[in-house]
């Protein structure tokens, strides 16, 4: 019988020298130079990249965080069951940045050259009862490769399984409800499971699906077969749908029996996955429906990193996220600009988020000189069914969106490119619709003969060593390029509302006509200034905000309201990232401005919820739009920084901070607040002093802004409809000394090396209110059954790496990432703060699978 079990401990790492992996993957082992060094034990996920010096020299740039690339081995010894006889042995990699080459025993059996697809290594029949080695061979050395933080090395999970000559094939399995009916007892279901069967030699084989959930046995069908594929018809009598407010899974088992050689029916395969039961449909009349019923997207654009842990995916992490997204109102996420992981996946299965899942950040044209473009045209095929395997069973995914401001699909050449993805998914996937992130703007210009990209491909970089040279011949100034999209993002930046007024213009709309209607969903990015009129122009076409400026919320929110045809609205962004550091930071006095921040920046600053978890007045504002809420939330600008010149940035709109205590700022301190209020009016308190009444409300962008001196006494704000009181809230002020709180998410961990236990380090007073406090070290110790997998903070200009065990608070919190070990036993963790004091706590780790 098949099995698949992980394969992610007891590694070993070393850095090689830079090279060429990519141009060696055709190549046996023997050219692959073996350079000495020392080995470092690593389980995996691990990203190799985060654990590098930052350095304002490295080639990444700005774009990845001052990170630099490099080239890594991994290896670790397999012992190849004394059992296996006919069965082969594979490896599935769900993510290695990037250029990989898998070595067995020397000879390369695989790899990849991209950094975000899955893949699957055949291993074939190594002779039973040997230790075989596995070695993969990482070259993230030529930069740039990408425009923010990809990490380096096996950063996702790896898996090994054992098949027999007949079995079922990876990611071969869907369950695409056919129809919902709805009735005053209840809901039924008819599905239609599709099953793939890796069967050569046309054995007769049994295929049987069965559905379960808390409630027992909900369906179950079984053909027998002599094929490759089958259909199972599953009626669920009462049905149970999946949505982002009700997210009901199931379990379904695919059971393969056949005879053995002895001619005993046997169980030759099995697999059981997480799923739900629901439909999609949409279309410029009634928008997006789901399970039959209007659905508005309120959505989150987000990276693939981790924050501190680097690219390295965990589940634990990948759940943390989904459920502070959620809690914070979203309930869609873009995965930008890659596909997400699988553990992201089943989070947003089981919390209830849909997916907008997206393949790639370029097609044909480089945004990078190293980027995926060189050899697009013929990993395009393998990479979208990647996606569709991986995606099937995963009721949070919508939507699959094939790419993120690929101006070449302004030409006839992009325009063919994308019907034939289309055409890929449709085949592949018929349930599930397509989109992708159209700047109209960026269109337009490719249209009208202007290649932002120009110096990314070959040509363009002969010009550009041409060019370098003959400046260093003259001794006139070398030439400056900006990077693909890293360009587009400055236009951004420089242009603001200009952006969405050429966006609105008659040529952009020729420009995109073709693509756009090549797509189910047209995703429009930072062009909401066509919502309205694309209902004439396009009267078919169903849009979707795949793109847009937080601080637009409240205009574009309306039209979601307003208009059928318009299903959602994806901020940039939902959670701030690693990489492109500084494009949505507001910077102060003589602290940087512009589009690109230098070294140390290390995040984008552009994130309604920083790289920690911990949300701004972004987020308040979103939140105040989307529920219409009584109550109002209130926000203060930074008043560490009041009275400096500020510096904006064109992806933020604020930078307020929910927070009243500020114990390093004297009292009398003009300070900024912000109340964000669906209300007409608001009325601010400082104490029992009124402050008077501002206008708020949705004709005011939901914000009233006051001007108010520091000080010691609570901040009140209080919605008002005319002379009635709607809701209030209270922003309290500082009460009494401070102290270290820490706070774990959880006490109890798994052993196996993958739980997490996220532990918030924070400066509070008596009444537990977090300080706005920086600068004081906090240091974890940990020990016992567990490790410190990162530490650090929000700081946008951080002061230590996130391997350190001390860091500086930043605004009164820090970080610690805990990680269990492969036995049970307990982690004993300590943390000091200075004046603030010492905590420690304990954690238990229980056996793994308890």
């Amino acid at each position: 019988m098949s099995t698949t079990v992980l394969f992610d401990a007891g590694w070993q790492l070393r850095r090689e020298p830079d090279g060429d992996a990519a141009a060696r993957q055709t190549d046996a082992a023997s050219d692959v130079p073996d350079a000495p060094g020392p080995w470092t034990a690593v389980d995996l996920p691990h990203d190799a990249m985060i654990h590098e010096p930052r350095s304002a020299a490295t080639a990444t740039t700005s774009g990845a965080g001052w990170f630099p690339g490099g080239t890594y081995r991994y290896r670790k010894s397999l012992h190849v069951p004394d059992d296996l006889g006919d069965d082969r042995l594979s490896l599935v990699f769900e993510g290695v940045y990037k250029n990989s080459t898998v070595l067995l025993d020397g000879v390369r059996v695989g790899g990849c050259r991209g950094g975000y697809t899955e893949f699957e290594v055949d291993l074939g029949s190594p002779a039973p009862g040997t230790q075989a080695v596995i070695e993969v061979l990482v070259d993230n050395s030529r930069q740039p490769s990408t425009r923010w933080y990809s990490g380096s090395g096996i950063y996702r999970h790896v898996w090994l399984r054992r098949t027999g000559p007949v079995r079922l094939t990876r990611g071969g399995t869907s369950l695409p409800v056919v129809h919902l009916e709805h009735s005053p007892t209840g809901t039924s279901a008819t599905a239609t499971a599709r099953i793939e069967i890796d069967n050569p030699h046309a054995a007769a084989v049994t295929v049987t699906a069965v559905l379960t959930d808390d409630s027992g046995e909900a369906a179950r069908g079984s053909v027998s077969t002599n094929g490759g594929v089958v259909e199972l018809p599953l009626r669920v009598a009462a049905a149970h749908p999946w949505s982002d407010a009700d997210p009901h899974l199931y379990e379904l088992t695919v059971t393969l029996t056949g005879a053995n050689e002895a001619g005993d029916d046997v169980v030759l395969d099995a697999a059981t996955t997480r799923t739900g039961l629901r439909t999609i449909e949409v279309d410029a009349d009634r928008g997006l429906l789901v399970n039959g019923r209007p659905t508005a997207l309120r959505g989150a654009c987000i990276h693939h990193d981790s924050g501190i842990l680097g690219a390295a995916t965990f589940a634990d992490a990948e759940r943390r996220r989904v459920r502070i997204l959620k809690e914070q109102g979203f309930n869609a996420i873009r995965s930008a600009h890659n596909p997400a992981s699988r553990d992201l996946l089943a989070a947003c299965d089981e919390l209830g988020l849909y997916v907008m899942d997206e393949l790639w950040d370029m097609w044909f044209q480089a945004k990078n000189p190293h980027d995926d473009a060189s050899h697009f045209e013929q990993s395009w095929p393998g990479d979208t069914e990647a996606l569709v395997r991986k995606d099937r069973l995963h009721p949070c995914v919508i939507m699959y969106s094939i790419g993120n401001e690929v101006g070449e699909s302004a030409t006839p050449r992009g325009i063919r490119t994308a019907r034939r993805i289309v055409s890929r998914l449709h085949r592949l996937d018929p349930t599930r619709q397509t989109t992708a992130g159209i700047n109209l703007m960026i269109n337009l210009m490719t249209a009208r003969g202007r290649d932002l990209v120009a110096d990314n491909n070959a040509a363009g970089q002969r010009r550009k060593q041409d060019e370098e040279r003959a400046c260093g011949e003259s001794g006139g100034p070398k030439r400056q390029s900006v990077f693909g999209s890293t360009a587009y993002n400055l236009l951004v930046s420089r242009m603001g509302s200009l952006m969405s007024r050429a966006a609105a213009t008659r040529a952009a709309d020729r420009a995109s006509a073709g693509v756009l209607d090549a797509l189910d969903v047209a995703g429009y990015n930072y062009a909401a200034s066509r919502y309205r009129k694309d209902a004439v122009l396009h009267p078919g076409r169903v849009i979707v905000g795949s793109e847009t400026m937080p601080h637009e919320i409240v205009r574009n929110w309306r039209l979601v309201e307003e208009l059928d045809h318009v299903i959602g609205d994806f901020m940039w962004t939902g959670w701030d990232y690693l990489g492109e550091v500084g494009i949505g930071l507001w910077t102060y006095g003589e602290e940087p401005g512009g589009f690109d921040k230098p070294y140390p920046y290390v995040t984008a600053g552009v994130g309604a919820i920083d790289i920690t978890g911990h949300p701004d007045g972004s987020m308040a504002l979103a939140r105040t739009v989307w529920t219409r809420a009584k109550n109002p939330e209130i926000a203060v600008r930074p008043l560490d920084r009041a009275g400096r010149r500020v510096h904006k940035a064109a992806w933020r709109g604020t930078d307020a901070v929910p927070s009243w205590v500020w114990p390093e700022v004297a009292a009398g301190t003009r300070a900024q607040v912000e109340v964000y209020s669906y209300a007409p009016q608001v009325e601010l308190f400082v104490g029992d002093r009124s402050l008077g009444t501002r206008p708020a409300g949705v004709a005011h962008g939901c914000v009233a802004r006051f001007t108010v001196p520091y000080g010691p006494e609570d901040l009140t704000a209080v919605a008002r409809v005319g002379d009635r009181e709607v809701g209030r809230a209270t922003l309290p002020a500082q009460h009494g000394a401070l102290r270290l709180r820490v706070r774990a998410d959880r006490g109890r961990l798994h052993a196996g090396g993958q739980d997490l236990a996220f532990l918030e380090l924070e400066a509070v007073d008596e009444h537990g209110n977090v300080a706005m406090i920086g600068g004081t070290p906090v240091s974890v110790e940990v020990s016992g059954a567990g490790r410190l997998a990162a530490l650090g903070s929000a700081d946008p200009r951080p002061a230590s790496s996130y391997d350190e065990t001390t860091t500086p608070l930043y605004r009164g919190r820090a970080l610690a990432i805990v990680r269990a070990g492969a036995e049970p036993g307990t982690v004993q963790v300590g943390v000091r703060a200075g004046e603030l004091g010492e905590q420690r706590l304990t954690l238990v780790v229980e056996p793994a699978g308890r």
